[in-house]
């Protein structure tokens, strides 16, 4: 009598928490999947695909176009040449500028930073509204409100000065920072917020009225590099879609097609498999995407 061996299956439903683990992993796993996709094929394809390398560099001459308007008209200053392109470092330093203008004297300068001082083309505000646009009354109306917070300027016409006790806090920020007293910080924030304010109304502006310089304006130049922004958002938007949704063609279709018994991944990690819940068998390929899906 030939002797018959049984072979037994133990069949166990898999945990909440490994079930939990096993949808963690493939979603990170498609992550992974996905940013790799996105680095290495789907967003160089489209760079190439839409010109980049020529869209970038037209923004980047037209930002520097911008700059170069700026400061030929002497609305915005920079302190150092590895400077001049640099954004925030240009708008702290002309409100540096523009403090200097009312808190130091004629014979006051600072060895290490030469173009600060009395000197009038640091008064960047009066300058703009007074002499580009020929609206006195403009800068008169903004600094009036703000002196009606806070009165810290003598203002007589078109004559307008710091009150000597501001002047003599803010001049110490130049010169010994290190001896400026609480109420002296709290003058100097005031006036640099009052300077941010005011230079943002300048270039509010500029975006409305525009300002020229040998053919070049500013409002052109702008409109250059706000396209490519929005173009480069776009860009990233559409680009991330697309190496996301391969990413799941891949891993939930492809990837159970290819394999014995029609597991993800982070399944095969931990060795999990799926079988039918009516009878005892593996789940075909077929279901496996049907229920992916």
């Amino acid at each position: 009598m030939e002797e018959t061996t049984t072979k037994t299956i133990n069949i166990q439903p898999i945990s909440k928490g490994k079930r939990l683990l096993v949808f963690l992993g493939d979603f990170f796993l498609v992550f992974i999947f996905s940013f790799v996709l996105f680095n290495a094929l789907v967003m160089p394809v489209g760079n190439l695909i839409t010109h980049h390398s020529e869209r970038s560099k037209d923004s980047g001459d037209a930002a520097k176009a911008q700059y170069d308007i700026l400061y030929h008209h002497q609305v915005m200053h920079y302190e150092n040449s590895k400077d001049i392109y640099k954004y925030n470092n240009n708008v702290e330093f002309t409100m540096d500028c523009y403090l200097s203008y009312y808190a130091f004297d004629d014979g006051d300068v600072l060895e290490d930073r030469p173009k600060l001082g009395h000197k009038n083309e640091n008064e960047v505000l009066m300058h703009y509204f007074n002499d580009l646009k020929d609206n006195k009354s403009a800068y008169l109306f903004i600094l009036q409100s703000f002196n009606s917070m806070h009165p810290y300027f003598n203002i007589e016409g078109t004559n307008i000065s710091l009150k000597d006790e501001i002047k003599s806090n803010v001049k110490l920020a130049f010169f010994l920072p290190g001896d400026m007293s609480k109420d002296g910080k709290t003058m100097l924030t005031n006036l640099e917020n009052f300077f941010i304010n005011a230079y943002a109304e300048v270039f509010k502006d500029i975006e409305k009225y525009d300002l020229v310089y040998q053919g070049s304006s500013y409002l052109v130049n702008k409109k250059i590099v706000d396209d490519y922004e929005n173009y480069y958002q776009w860009q990233l938007v559409i680009s991330s879609s697309i190496a996301y949704l391969l990413s799941v063609i891949v891993y939930f279709l492809l990837l159970p097609i290819m394999n014995e018994n029609s597991r993800t991944l982070a399944m095969m990690m931990m060795k999990k498999t799926r079988i039918g819940t009516n009878s005892l068998y593996i789940i075909d390929k077929t279901e496996n995407i049907t229920n992916a899906v």
